[in-house]
């Protein structure tokens, strides 16, 4: 998931099979299990595209992650192994994907899933919902307590949420980053390339990619932390 500002210009969050867009809002672009400039991610536009169309424009959200007031369609076509275009009939606050598999919030803050299942990703804990995030084969969540929930695969620990109070969540390939009410960074999962050694700081926006994460802080340095090969 990316954080976002409020705007007016539609834009794009990627996942390793489809895009998502809102229209009423500046998302910034959200690669899930793959490495930047990748083949695969240079695919991705032919692969799968999934967009949501607000009903009307004046959609409002939370830097958190959050849509106030809005109500939405959710349409996907492209790439169908395993039935990412299908999508389920209801009305939606929020979208997000990740590898194979979509998420929306519903109006009433409960989370659906469509797409590959295979590791559990689309089979959601209880709660209402204010944010959704996508990873490789995984997904995070934030619930209106402030609590966080993941589910799905497993393999690097991505699912253990360290416990606390968040405002805001990013899924990558295979770890997490969270934010907490003081503007601090934490993150779990996977942390090979050292995607998860957060730099000191307080932060007002993150994004994490498949195996690097990066934050903007609140004094306007920027940090960026983990796999290198490329010099992201």
């Amino acid at each position: 998931m990316c954080t976002e500002r409020r705007g007016t210009t539609p834009a794009l969050v990627v996942g390793e099979s489809n895009f998502t867009q809102r229209r009423g809002e500046r998302r910034s672009a959200c690669r899930q299990g793959l490495q930047s400039g990748s083949r695969q991610e240079r695919r991705l536009i032919t692969l799968s595209v999934m967009v949501l169309m607000a009903m009307h424009s004046g959609l409002s959200r939370a830097e958190v992650g959050t849509l106030a007031d809005s109500s939405g369609q959710v349409v996907a076509w492209g790439r169908n192994n395993a039935g990412q275009t299908f999508v389920p009939s209801n009305d939606y606050l929020a979208i997000a994907a990740g590898g194979d598999t979509s998420f929306g919030i519903r109006t009433d803050g409960t989370l659906v899933g469509w797409g590959d299942n295979a590791a559990g990703q689309a089979t959601f804990p209880g709660g209402i919902f204010t944010a959704v995030a996508g990873g490789s084969q995984h997904a995070v969540g934030l619930r209106s307590d402030g609590t966080a929930a993941a589910w799905g695969d497993n393999s690097y620990g991505q699912t253990n949420v360290p416990s606390g109070v968040y405002q805001a969540s990013a899924a990558g390939g295979d770890h997490n980053l969270a934010q907490l009410t003081d503007g601090t960074l934490t993150s779990w999962g996977d942390n090979l390339a050292g995607q998860g050694n957060v730099p000191s700081g307080v932060y007002s926006a993150f994004d994490a990619g498949a195996v690097h994460s990066l934050g903007l802080r609140n004094d306007g340095t920027l940090a960026a932390w983990g796999n290198n090969s490329l010099g992201q």
